[in-house]
């Protein structure tokens, strides 16, 4: 009697576990986030998170490499890195807070240099861009735009082949330069 009591109890605290770990998986309403971002004078990159996955960063550039060229992230170069669960839960609440119907498409002022970001998100069957380059952005994007420069610098970066495809670096990368002049012969 005691024997089957003890499975009982067992089958009971498995199913509980397992009801809980599926709560937690259905708690996440993000299916795809990615955050590109680039200043004048420091870095450009894109990070990509999906749940369930290892993030992705694409350095698109760093100032660093002038002065270090050992130093990463290393321009032109694709990483991966694991994201601890206490981040991860502060990345889904900062993300969550976002009310994507009222956020506008775009937030823009026309200086130069400066700071400019884009996010693309796939949440709650809401699929949306935002790009920004503006001082006056709405609180919760430069809230959330810091918090993942800052932890972004914090994360160890793994070199990888995977390329993930790029929906936001478009909004925040220099254009290309243009071609180069061809000098005409015969001295003109």
């Amino acid at each position: 009697m005691q024997s089957r009591t003890n499975k009982i109890i067992l089958i009971l605290f498995l199913l509980t576990l397992i009801s809980c770990s599926r709560k937690k998986e259905e708690e996440n309403p993000i299916k795809y986030f990615e955050f590109s971002y680039d200043d004048t004078f420091g870095s450009s990159f894109t990070l990509v998170y999906k749940p369930k996955d290892s993030l992705y960063i694409r350095q698109h550039w760093s100032a660093s490499e002038v002065f270090d060229s050992l130093k990463i992230p290393k321009g032109k170069t694709n990483y991966s890195a694991k994201i601890n669960s206490s981040d991860e839960q502060s990345l889904v609440k900062l993300i969550s807070e976002l009310k994507l119907r009222k956020l506008k498409n775009e937030y823009f002022e026309d200086y130069s240099d400066g700071r400019t970001y884009a996010v693309f998100i796939d949440k709650d069957s809401i699929k949306k861009l935002i790009s920004v380059h503006s001082h006056n952005a709405p609180k919760e994007l430069d809230s959330l735009a810091r918090w993942i420069y800052k932890f972004k610098q914090k994360l160890k970066l793994t070199k990888t082949k995977k390329e993930p495809k790029l929906k936001s670096a478009k909004y925040v990368l220099p254009p290309p330069p243009p071609p180069p002049i061809e000098k005409k012969q015969n001295g003109i």
